[in-house]
């Protein structure tokens, strides 16, 4: 084998911690998704009882829909990391407010658990960023993703530094993460040409400032 043919042959320890990194996350997204199917098989089980009143009935319907979401949501995320990895997903950047991101993240929030506390500390000067509107607040939301499933609550946050937008979450953020969420959340921002920070309560995420 020539010098050059060695030199442009990834070395076997990169792909093989590759691989190492792909399986342990498809390993961790099939027991992810025991857990809510698991609990719409129990409220379906549930619903066949007689003597249900109305209440419970409903009760259980509706932890269903919201097992079955997050079930729908880790299946989107295997799809969408898949394509990031493969360079097919494409992003539409354009201008968008600082605060527009922030509020986005919070109604996906409140859509996936009505029940976690948001609350939002955003510097009047925060500006806007050059991101894709819907890929960027589906990053910050998707780190966020273990504080969503406890129902800890969560402190969004945005400030200007200098030439970059610094966007802050501050939560209670589980040992284990849903891996594929968290992989997609990561991989989006680095589409962004963005810097993740992670802490023990919570994260930053810097991106540079748009001009517009």
């Amino acid at each position: 084998m020539s010098a050059a043919s060695r030199r442009s042959t990834p070395p076997a320890s990169d792909a093989s911690r590759e691989l190492a990194a792909d399986t342990l996350a498809f390993d961790r997204l099939a027991h992810d998704l025991r857990s809510p199917l698991g609990s719409v098989r129990t409220a379906l089980q549930m619903l066949k009882l007689p003597n249900l009143d109305a209440t419970r009935t409903r009760e259980l319907v509706d932890l269903a829909d919201r097992q079955l979401m997050r079930a729908v949501a880790l299946a989107d995320a295997v799809g969408d990391y898949a394509r990031l990895r493969e360079g097919r997903l494409d992003l539409r950047r354009e201008p968008l407010s600082v605060a527009r991101v922030v509020g986005d993240v919070a109604d996906r929030i409140r859509g996936a658990a009505p029940g976690c506390a948001v609350t939002i500390d955003l510097a009047p000067d925060a500006g806007s960023v050059a991101a894709d509107p819907l890929r960027l607040s589906q990053a910050i939301f998707l780190l966020l993703e273990p504080a969503t499933r406890g129902g800890h609550p969560i402190t969004l946050g945005a400030r200007r530094q200098g030439d970059a937008v610094v966007f802050t979450a501050t939560a209670t953020l589980d040992a284990r993460a849903s891996a594929i969420p968290d992989l997609l959340g990561e991989a989006l921002v680095a589409a962004h040409d963005g810097r993740l920070v992670r802490s023990e309560d919570g994260f930053l995420v810097t991106l540079a400032a748009s001009a517009s």
